[in-house]
């Protein structure tokens, strides 16, 4: 048995030694007719350089990501909250920008799998590699929430890519006018008796209000010109917003917007 077991090593190994001279040969073969040709050092540095430059913007990308998510969640209306009679962790779920949470997800992932393909990362664990680049973006992306990098993300993206990212500003204005969820805002128009008209500053487009059921100290409020925020209950039949309670509408975080 151990003679047989001893005979088939040998032959195996035999067998790889005629594997590598035959790759062998054929490597010198190819060489010597000028189909290979080694490649210069520069090349495999510059490659290097690249990967590292590539994943280190992908990172910082992803990190503005994070500046970005924790500029939108903060900077919400969160004094409504109660108002709008929410929990926080509804209201939260509400103003949660989750697609950029996936973009973030995304970079992520991209720039981690350029540096793993750097020179000499390979040593190290993946799950190492991934939870030191997930500390990083999130550190880095606390520190341009602090340079108010998010702030002017926010405006440029607004100010250039406007039907494809909404601002702060328009976020919280979209948040205060659901009317099936028993909000409204906008510009008083004309008043006509116990109703007027009220325009939303962004669609301009007009909802009837009823505000009889109004306290006289409330429909003070009720200036022709004025923002205001309504809270009551759609009427579907009637076609007319039924005002409960009106309120003067949070400023707009940035002060160029406030006359929009």
């Amino acid at each position: 048995m151990c003679d047989y077991m001893r005979k088939n090593i040998e032959q195996q190994e035999k067998r790889c030694v005629k594997n590598v001279s035959a790759i062998h040969d054929d490597v010198l073969q190819q060489i010597a007719s000028g189909n290979v040709q080694p490649r210069p050092r520069w090349h495999f540095v510059l490659r290097n350089l690249l990967l590292w430059l590539s994943g280190i913007i992908l990172l910082l990308v992803g990190a503005a990501s994070v500046s970005v998510v924790i500029f939108l969640v903060q900077g919400h209306a969160w004094e409504m909250r109660e108002v709008f009679g929410m929990s926080g962790p509804t209201f939260l779920l509400q103003i949660f920008p989750f697609m950029w949470l996936l973009a973030y997800v995304v970079f992520l992932f991209t720039a981690e799998s350029f540096i793993r393909k750097t020179r000499g990362i390979y040593r190290y664990s993946p799950f190492l590699l991934s939870l030191v680049i997930l500390i990083v973006s999130i550190f880095v992306g606390l520190f341009f929430y602090a340079l108010k990098i998010s702030d002017h993300l926010d405006a440029q993206l607004g100010k250039h890519v406007p039907r494809i990212y909404q601002t702060l500003d328009q976020r919280r204005n979209y948040l205060m006018h659901r009317p099936e969820g028993g909000r409204v805002m906008g510009v008083v128009q004309a008043v006509a008796g116990t109703r007027f008209d009220l325009q939303h500053p962004r669609s301009r487009k007009t909802l009837l209000v009823d505000f009889a059921s109004l306290p006289p100290q409330k429909r003070s409020l009720i200036v022709v010109g004025e923002k205001v925020l309504c809270l009551g209950k759609w009427n579907q039949i009637q076609d007319v917003f039924e005002a409960s309670d009106v309120l003067s509408p949070p400023p707009k975080r940035r002060k160029d917007l406030r006359m929009r």
